[in-house]
């Protein structure tokens, strides 16, 4: 059993151990191993065996972090206090705003420090972000210690305050022309 856990482990390092013990299963045809046997025999397992093979996938750019998968695995395994705990605590929700126009156009200056942008637009956007890749509005109120609407009517003000830009950069510089062409050959800079 420990060489079948060896051999999978060296197939691909990061598996969860539900994947091991599938894999495991299936490789010596057999339905009784779970996840105690298969740590058991991960601990008879020396690191020097698979660093190898993780250096080389780290390397080979096979094995990457994904923002969706490491907020997903946080949500599953962390309690609501997880955004504490990584550093995430938002401000007081008191007073919170982002109708400054001129923070706004902060937030859209490129190189702009993070210091210079207020801690509020901070938040929201930050926010923002973690809606768009999936996490949940329940998820961000615990994070935050507010209330699901709270944040969303905080990303909500800033798609508010950023929507003027954005029209201006999507639609009022893009121009449209219909060009109806009836012949096979058409002239472009005195080139066929």
């Amino acid at each position: 059993m420990v060489e079948a856990v060896r051999t999978e482990v060296l197939a691909s390092a990061l598996r969860q151990t539900t994947e091991l013990v599938h894999a495991v299963n299936q490789r010596l045809t057999r339905q009784d191993l779970n996840a105690a046997t298969i740590t058991a025999a991960l601990e008879s397992m020396s690191v020097a065996e698979s660093r190898p093979v993780l250096r080389r996938q780290l390397e080979a750019g096979t094995v990457q972090y994904q923002e969706s998968y490491l907020l997903e695995t946080m949500m599953d395994t962390l309690s609501p206090e997880a955004g504490e705990l990584a550093g995430l605590s938002a401000p007081a929700p008191s007073g919170m705003r982002v109708s400054r126009v001129d923070g706004v156009s902060q937030l859209l200056t490129p190189d702009m420090p993070l210091s210079e942008v207020s801690l509020s637009l901070f938040w929201s956007a930050f926010m923002m972000r973690l809606c768009w890749l999936g996490t949940p509005l329940s998820v961000l109120g615990q994070w935050c210690h507010v209330h699901p609407t709270t944040g969303l009517r905080w990303m909500l003000g800033l798609a508010l305050a950023l929507w003027p830009q954005v029209h201006t950069w999507l639609v009022k510089r893009v121009t449209m022309t219909k060009a109806y062409v009836d012949e096979k050959w058409i002239k472009i800079q005195h080139q066929w």
